[in-house]
């Protein structure tokens, strides 16, 4: 009887033994049996990467924040990549630098991935990602070329498989991962000045930018119109109730500070310039351009790419932006192609706006597609995005073998073009043509327009405005007046006897919903509800 019970005893113990040997070796199954016996392990598993001694806040240190601060940030799926730009001081004379990053990941059970991480294009390290959640805090030292420019741009990218026991790889996005750029993340640079300057401390404020709506010159007109004019210039900029910048008196410093932590700006052309440069705000490349208009200057790839399926080019641009205020009639499509195998041909779509106006078959051997392709005109707006789509049809050669990789660029010579010389100009057009015509445009706001107008207000005169026009004020203004009109505020509708009237209205968040109206000399027109606004624009 021991000895049967010696026998029971030392079965329990190696029983017992490789039970906790399996569950050790095998994350998910701990995992599960402690949910089973009600063990938390929900909490994040914090993993330093490669760790210098960070640099810390004080004296001669200066923290930089990750942009858009309260935002996710980050990478979902594999493939993926996402992007941020950490602005650099133009003036400060820094010695050393840190990108202090922390990854916020989840991925579901069974994944695996690589993350990589670049600075400013370079390659600084590859992190293999393990399913659950942790959060990875990685230091890197900065080089000197990497602080020598305007920004620092630090790119993730993200390769992987989350297709839990799929039995063929397919070329979909495997969904079952997300990387977070946590917002704690930042730069830290060592600097030799004791005193961080308004200029400096301007430059590296967080995007948006805090522009407050109400000025201390003026009306709110100016404020309103610089939260546009930063924003298409690649400098994000919104209104808010209290800004971290103000504007003031066009005869004050250009750039100063407040006293009580925020910035001051000079409401004056001196003062507007270097907030923009500071900022980094450079005028689009689309105004130094004339008919026809190359679409790599609009955005679009023109890089050699290889794809499997379909390849897409989009790019989008905006009336207000366009040579002489008229929008374009035609696309020219140039694209160089790879060979197809047998009798296989391409198929090309185009979509304008969401609207498809183009589908054709093309040759899959002849290396080369040349398309003109019609932009209808009633299918335009004030703002456009179209879409070009490569489709290779090949057939996968069995269930788990999928064809050979096609190869698509989109050519320089690819442009949009007025086929039509002069032609007939719609409302809008004549709009923009006339506020681009050199006179002083006038801005009116009236004083108690609420926050979300003034936001509505702001981004209908992105739509209408060319940011060559020179504004001013609407009392001293020689040319077009524009007056922001509100149910929320006074004034603004009755007519002055202008022989032309126009509205611009609509949108909200969806801004190629927005409509530019023709009005008769004595019409009064429609005030939009609250939270929203329109533009009267009369001459």
């Amino acid at each position: 009887m021991t000895e049967f019970a010696r026998l029971i005893a030392l079965a329990i113990t190696t029983f017992l033994v490789a039970a906790i040997v399996t569950i050790l070796s095998n994350p998910d199954l701990g995992r599960f049996v402690a949910a089973k016996l009600g063990i938390s392990s929900e909490q994040l598993q914090t993993v330093e990467g490669r760790m210098p001694r960070p640099i810390t806040a004080g004296a001669g240190a200066l923290p930089v924040q990750r942009p858009d601060p309260g935002q996710w940030v980050g990478l979902t799926g594999f493939p993926g990549s996402a992007e941020i730009r950490f602005p650099l001081p133009h003036d400060l004379p820094v010695l050393s630098g840190q990108l202090q990053l922390v990854l916020d990941v989840q991925m579901i059970s069974h994944g695996d991935g690589l993350v990589r991480v670049l600075i400013n294009g370079t390659e600084r390290e590859a992190l293999v990602l393990e399913p659950g959640q942790e959060r990875r805090n990685l230091i890197y030292e900065l080089r000197p070329e990497d602080l020598a420019g305007r920004m620092l741009t630090v790119a993730l990218t993200g390769d992987g498989t989350t297709n839990q026991g799929q039995i063929c790889p397919s070329n979909v996005t495997n969904l079952g991962v997300a990387v977070e750029i946590d917002e704690v993340s930042r730069l830290m640079l060592r600097h030799e000045s004791g005193d961080v300057g308004a200029e400096t401390a301007l430059a590296i404020m967080p995007q948006p930018l805090g522009l407050a709506q109400a000025d201390t010159g003026g009306d709110g007109a100016m404020p309103l119109w610089i939260a546009q004019y930063l924003t298409r210039m690649g400098a994000p900029a919104e209104l808010v109730a209290e800004g971290a910048v103000t504007l003031t008196g066009a005869g004050a410093a250009p750039v100063a500070e407040d006293g009580e932590g925020g910035i001051r700006i000079a409401g004056s052309e001196t003062g507007i310039a270097r907030l923009a440069a500071l900022r980094g705000a450079v005028l689009p490349e689309i105004y130094g351009s004339d008919w026809p208009v190359p679409v790599s200057v609009l955005g679009a790839d023109t890089q050699t790419g290889s794809f499997r399926g379909s390849r897409r080019w989009s790019f989008g641009y905006r009336l207000a932006d366009m040579p002489e205020g008229r929008l374009p009639d035609r696309l020219d499509l140039a694209l160089i192609t790879s060979h197809l195998g047998g009798e296989i041909d391409w198929n090309l779509r185009v979509t304008l706006n969401g609207t498809l106006i183009h589908s054709s078959s093309h040759d899959g051997r002849s290396g080369r597609i040349d398309q003109p392709v019609a932009l209808p005109a009633a299918r335009q707006g004030l703002i456009n995005e179209i879409e070009v789509t490569l489709v290779d049809p090949t057939p996968n050669q069995g269930i788990c073998r999928a064809g050979p990789d096609a190869a698509a660029q989109m050519l320089d010579e690819t442009v949009l073009s007025r086929a039509t010389p002069g032609g007939e100009t719609g409302d809008a057009e004549a709009l923009v043509q006339r506020l681009a015509s050199g006179d002083g445009v006038g801005l009116a706001v009236p004083g108690d327009l609420p926050l979300a107008a003034a936001r509505d207000g702001a981004a209908l005169l992105g739509l209408v405005l060319p940011l060559t026009a020179p504004v001013a004020g609407a009392e001293v203004a020689a040319g077009p007046r524009i007056a922001v009109i509100s149910g929320d505020a006074s004034g603004g509708t009755t007519p002055d006897g202008a022989a032309h009237r126009y509205l611009v209205r609509g949108g909200g968040t969806d801004l190629q919903s927005v409509t530019v109206e023709r009005l008769d000399p004595e019409a009064v027109p429609s005030v939009p509800g609250r939270g929203a606004a329109a533009l009267l624009i009369e001459w």
